[in-house]
């Protein structure tokens, strides 16, 4: 989290502490840190890929979107050209659901 104060605007280390976060559980500042990463750079795959599966299986049931869960992992499977078999069995799960 100091390094994205220190250096803000780099959606490297905003994926990075939604990463962390995530790990620990903190689901909620996750999404946010891989949201502006979007935001900052929406041809990225990584922050996309994490909204994505993030998104799809959160536990808690207010912060888990499906159809949006969806449109990132879409997002990131046309940025790799819909050649990742990992990025498509993610959005194959997302539909799943």
């Amino acid at each position: 989290a100091e390094a994205v104060r220190l250096a803000p605007g780099r959606a490297d280390l905003l994926c990075e502490l939604g990463e962390s976060r995530h790990d620990l559980g903190d689901d909620e500042t996750a999404l946010a840190a891989f949201g502006e990463a979007a935001r900052l750079e929406p041809h990225s795959v990584r922050p996309h890929w994490a909204l994505g599966s993030i998104l799809a299986r959160c536990p808690e049931p207010r912060l888990r979107d499906v159809a949006a869960a969806v449109t990132h992992l879409t997002q990131a499977n046309e940025l790799l050209g819909w050649r990742d078999a990992e990025c498509l069995t993610a959005l194959a799960a997302a539909y799943a659901l």
